[in-house]
């Protein structure tokens, strides 16, 4: 059996529910998992965990020397456990792992890299960044993308056409919370009244420029069928700065909640939703599209990156053109005016269950094994 190292110095909250779900009930390989202290999962069916990186409570120099030091371990774990393949899920220091995993390749020729590229480039890399970033995807055996934008986007990046890249897309997310948890989350909530026979639209997660969120401000404020409609509400949930918030906060139909909110809150916000809004300017994949796909909520979506490919496989929602107000506006009041289109999404079965099946684990762990597969057999 061929023995297999996956690192993922990230491994906790969603990242871990990706991790779990993609390495659960193997049965193909000797799987080593090279994670965060900060992993919740104690046992792993079909792979063995070993906690290494405990970088992330850490601040500047003490936070990268951790890191080090951890991949130095890995080094060794490698050798000890006879490892054939490596699966890496994110580049921390790009300009250290370039030389780091070129070393692996001088001691262990044999051993095959494959990186999984959730963004071709991270939302907040440096400039000078690039080029390690486009080097480390030239060094390793196989890079897998999530969506076909990705690809061409690494193909423009790397100057390369190389059959190495490949698309395997990302999969629900499901977090592991019982209706019970989230009913006791309902209860406790004290702007839940409010929402009583009102359209909820929502913005979850963090707030940034890059999600749109001031293009989705600007377009709630500036919309007179929006901003003084009594029977819509949105509710803006996450840390992150919101712009022209001392002009939301006035209105009736707005409900902030401008601060980290932990999984269980994350959850219980989406379930309240009607329509689970994403404007964003770029993106690869969003976690909060997929866990929206997981609980069936329709989804208002540019078309940034692969937000929009679920669209391909079931009418789960809209589409708008990435960073214009207009799009977005007009899609807005169109929901507004005919609730009925929001209810027709809710309800096509059949689309749901197209959209599901492709984003299922199961194949997607079977195309990312078959590629662990055929890397091994050359």
């Amino acid at each position: 059996m061929k023995v297999l190292a996956y690192i993922d110095p990230m491994s906790y909250n969603n990242l871990e529910m990706y991790d779990v779900a993609l390495l659960s009930n193997n049965k193909k390989f000797k799987i080593y998992f090279f994670c965060s202290t900060k992993l919740i999962t104690q046992y792993l069916n079909g792979g063995v965990i070993k906690r290494i990186f405990n970088y992330n409570d850490k601040k500047g120099i003490a936070k990268v020397i951790s890191y080090l030091i951890s991949m130095f371990q890995l080094f060794i774990f490698v050798k000890f456990y006879k490892i054939n393949l490596i699966h890496v899920q994110w580049f921390r220091l790009p300009v250290f792992e370039l030389y780091y995993y070129k070393l692996i390749k001088l001691f262990y020729p044999k051993i095959k890299l494959v990186h999984t590229a959730h963004n071709v480039l991270p939302h907040n890399f440096k400039e000078k960044d690039k080029k390690y970033f486009c080097k480390l995807y030239l060094l390793f055996d196989s890079i897998i993308l999530h969506t076909e934008n990705s690809l061409a986007e690494i193909k423009k990046l790397t100057s390369s056409n190389t059959d190495k890249f490949i698309v395997i897309p990302h999969g629900i997310l499901k977090y592991p919370f019982s209706s019970n948890d989230i009913q006791k989350k309902l209860n406790s909530l004290d702007f839940l009244h409010k929402l009583e026979n009102k359209t909820v639209f929502v913005s979850l997660g963090s707030q940034h420029y890059y999600k749109g969120i001031d293009i989705l401000v600007n377009v709630w404020l500036d919309t007179p069928d929006l901003r003084n409609n009594e029977s819509i509400i949105l509710l803006i949930a996450g840390k992150g700065s919101i712009p022209r918030i001392e002009e939301l906060v006035k209105l009736q139909n707005v409900i902030i909640e401008n601060k980290f909110i932990d999984d269980l809150t994350f959850v219980t916000y989406m379930s309240l939703a009607d329509v689970v809004l994403l404007p964003y300017r770029k993106i690869s994949q969003s976690g909060v599209l997929l866990t929206a796909i997981g609980l069936r909520k329709p989804v208002l979506v540019s078309d940034a990156g692969g937000l929009s490919d679920p669209l391909k496989y079931g009418k789960i929602g809209w589409k708008i053109r990435a960073g214009d107000s207009v799009s977005l506006s007009e899609k807005l009041k169109l929901l507004v005016s005919n609730r009925k289109l929001i209810d027709d999404v809710l309800n096509n079965f059949e689309g749901w269950n197209n959209v599901v099946k492709n984003y299922e684990w199961e194949n997607i762990q079977q195309k990312t094994f078959q590629l662990y597969e055929h890397l091994l057999s050359n």
